[in-house]
C-alpha cells in the first residue's frame, strides 16, 4: 500500500504563475523546470470546460464575477482560489497509471471527489500532469460558498474539517492501492518528526513481544526461549514492514516538498516584479511632483519628462488634425 496525497492551499498572490506551471506556458519555463520537455504532450487538461482556454486568474476572476453574490466589495487581498495537489506515493501510482483502465478510474474518482467537495462549477482547472517523475493532479478553485459568498475559510474548514476530507478522500483512494496517513502527524511539514515517531513504533514493537519471565520459565528454560523466539520473528516482520512505509512515505514528501519548492520560487519571482512595478511609479510620481513645485530634475527624471511631454504634445496634435478633418467634413455637408 502506498499513501494518498491530498495537498491544499490558498492562492494569496501569484495566481499568473500558478497557471503557467499548469499551463506549462511558452516562455515561463522557470515555473516547471523540473518537467521533462519530451513529455508535455502527455499533460491532459480535464473537465473545466471554458475557463480551460483562459489564464488562470482571468478565470478565476471570470468565475467570480458570473456567481458572485455578496453586496461587499471584494477586498483586493482576498483569497480568490484554491490550490489542490492529488497524487500518491511514487510506485504506487506509476503502478495506477501502467494500466489505462485503472489510469481513468482514478482520474475519474478524483474529478468526482473535487467536484462534491467544492461544486463542479467552482473547478476553474483540473490537469494531470505526466511529464515529472509521479503522475499528480492540480485542480484549482474559487472558495464561493453555495450562497454565493467568496470565503476560502469556510469552503476550506479549520482543523477538524480539513482532517474529515482528508479522511474521506483517502476512503476514495483505497481502491488503487493507497491509503490515509497517520492522523495527525506532522510529516506532511516535517520529516523528521514522523521518523522519530517511526522509530518510536518499532521499538515499542519489539518491547512488546518480549514475554514476561514466569517461575515456570525459570524451571524450564527452553520454552521460554521458545515464546522469546517467536516473539522476536514478529518483531523483526514489523519492523519490516515499518521501514517499508518509512520508504513509501519519502516518496510521498519529496513529490509534496518539490511543489512546495516550486511555489516558493514562483512567488518570489512575482515579488521582485511587484517591487520593481512599485519602484517605477514612485519615480514617476516624485519627478512629477518636482514639475508642479518647480524643483530641480535629475538627469534622469529629466529625460522621463521630456518623452512624457513629447508624447502628450504627439497625441495632441493627432486629436487638433481629427478635429480639423472632422469640422472640414461638417462644412461640407452643409455646403
Amino acid at each position: 500500500m502506498g499513501f494518498a496525497v491530498f495537498h491544499i492551499e490558498k492562492i494569496t498572490t501569484g495566481a499568473s504563475s500558478l497557471g503557467a506551471h499548469i499551463d506549462r506556458s511558452p516562455g515561463q519555463e522557470y515555473t516547471y523546470k523540473n518537467a521533462d520537455p519530451e513529455k508535455l504532450q502527455e499533460n491532459v487538461h480535464l473537465t473545466c470546460g471554458k475557463f480551460n482556454t483562459m489564464k488562470l486568474n482571468e478565470a478565476i476572476d471570470l468565475r467570480i464575477k458570473t456567481a458572485y453574490t455578496g453586496t461587499k466589495a471584494i477586498r483586493k487581498d482576498a483569497v480568490k482560489g484554491m490550490s489542490i495537489v492529488l497524487t500518491g506515493s511514487h510506485d504506487q501510482m506509476k503502478n495506477i497509471f501502467s494500466n489505462e483502465n485503472s489510469r481513468n478510474a482514478w482520474l475519474n474518482e478524483n474529478i468526482k471527489f473535487i467536484k462534491e467537495e467544492f461544486g463542479g462549477e467552482n473547478v476553474v482547472r483540473f490537469t494531470l500532469h505526466m511529464d515529472e517523475k509521479t503522475p499528480h493532479v492540480h485542480a484549482v478553485v474559487v472558495p464561493l460558498t453555495k450562497d454565493g459568498r467568496l470565503s476560502a475559510k469556510e469552503v476550506m474548514g479549520d482543523k477538524t474539517a480539513m482532517s474529515e476530507r482528508q479522511t474521506r478522500y483517502a476512503d476514495k483512494m483505497k481502491p488503487f492501492g493507497l491509503e490515509r496517513g497517520i492522523i495527525g502527524s506532522k510529516a506532511v511539514h516535517n520529516s523528521e518528526g514522523w521518523y522519530l515517531g517511526q522509530q518510536k513504533k518499532e521499538q515499542e514493537a519489539v518491547l512488546s513481544q518480549i514475554p514476561p519471565l514466569t517461575f515456570l520459565d525459570r524451571i524450564s528454560p527452553t520454552n521460554y526461549i521458545n515464546k522469546l523466539t517467536e516473539g522476536l520473528k514478529l518483531a523483526a516482520k514489523q519492523k519490516k514492514d515499518a521501514e517499508m512505509i518509512a520508504h513509501s512515505r519519502t516518496e510521498n514528501l519529496k513529490v509534496v516538498n518539490g511543489l512546495i519548492e516550486i511555489n516558493k520560487k514562483v512567488a518570489e519571482k512575482d515579488l521582485q516584479k511587484v517591487k520593481g512595478d512599485l519602484a517605477l511609479s514612485e519615480f514617476r510620481f516624485k519627478t512629477m511632483a518636482k514639475v508642479v513645485f518647480n524643483k530641480a530634475l535629475s538627469p534622469e527624471e529629466e529625460s522621463y519628462f521630456s518623452a512624457l511631454k513629447e508624447g502628450l504634445e504627439k497625441v495632441s496634435q493627432e486629436n487638433q488634425i481629427r478635429n480639423d478633418l472632422s469640422s472640414n467634413q461638417n462644412q461640407g455637408f452643409k455646403r
